[in-house]
């Protein structure tokens, strides 16, 4: 299964890739050693924008880790830090900056707002986006390699990693999400939808409806659907490649780190 990223589609070197795709198969822990911790913090950036007219905001990046929060304002804040990523043993890399330092580029497209850096940092180094969006406004996420994170939010979003989780936690909201390697764990606090569609092509599929749980399991190495209509008006379309797929509608809030 593939994925297609707003803007353009990224790629990175590969001996990244392949590095990458072998952790994360062998072990999940390697693979979260490479992108999704830095070992310490080389630059910080941020921004603010006034989300007046803002239907959504999109943020695309190469590698790292992305966490979308709910705004405590009426604008719209990035966070970055930058630091550098550790190899498949446990080494810290070098992370040296495109131009010394990190810079949020903000721009306005009639009413999407669109983040990210000013010069995008290499493989070496592990980029984490912290995005704070007011309640309603789309959120639109791309990330090569790396973790998704969305958190407490009531907003539609459309989430896209080609080799990483993507995790939402948050009220009734539509929800499109993908990956080509890694698992999507999706709770929502309303139990009703318009369009439940999950499949996974290697990886289980898991559905809870008001802590009723419906799972299947499969054999090793094959896939699973399940795609269920209703009368609610929020649509949930989850697809992994390789990872499991689970959803919770009428859910309690999840644990986060």
């Amino acid at each position: 299964m593939t994925g297609s990223a707003h803007g353009g589609v990224y790629s990175v070197s590969v001996r990244a890739t392949f590095s990458l795709v072998v952790c994360l198969l062998l072990a999940p822990a390697c693979r979260h050693s490479y992108y999704s911790r830095a070992t310490r913090v080389v630059a910080t950036a941020s921004s603010d924008v006034a989300a007046v007219g803002v239907r959504a905001v999109r943020v695309e990046a190469l590698q790292g880790t992305m966490t979308f929060v709910p705004s405590q304002d009426d604008s719209i804040s990035a966070t970055v830090s930058i630091g550098p990523a550790r190899g498949a043993m446990g080494r810290e890399r070098d992370c040296p900056l495109p131009s010394g330092s990190a810079e949020v580029r903000a721009r306005r497209r009639q009413s999407t707002v669109l983040l990210g850096l000013a010069d995008e940092p290499g493989d070496q180094c592990v980029v984490a986006w912290e995005v704070a969006v007011p309640r309603g406004i789309l959120v639109e996420a791309t990330l090569t390699v790396g973790d998704i994170d969305v958190r407490e939010l009531a907003n539609p979003a459309v989430l896209r990693s080609k080799v990483g989780t993507i995790t939402v936690d948050g009220e009734s909201a539509s929800v499109s999400a993908e990956t080509e390697i890694g698992g999507i764990n999706v709770r929502l606090r309303s139990p009703s939808y318009a369009l439940v569609d999950l499949e996974t092509n290697v990886g289980d599929v898991e559905l809870e409806l008001d802590g009723g749980r419906l799972e299947r399991r499969r054999p090793a190495g094959t896939g699973d659907a399940l795609s269920l209509k209703g009368p609610g008006s929020q649509r949930i379309v989850l697809r992994a490649g390789v990872g499991d797929v689970r959803l919770a509608l009428g859910a309690d809030p999840g644990p986060h780190e």
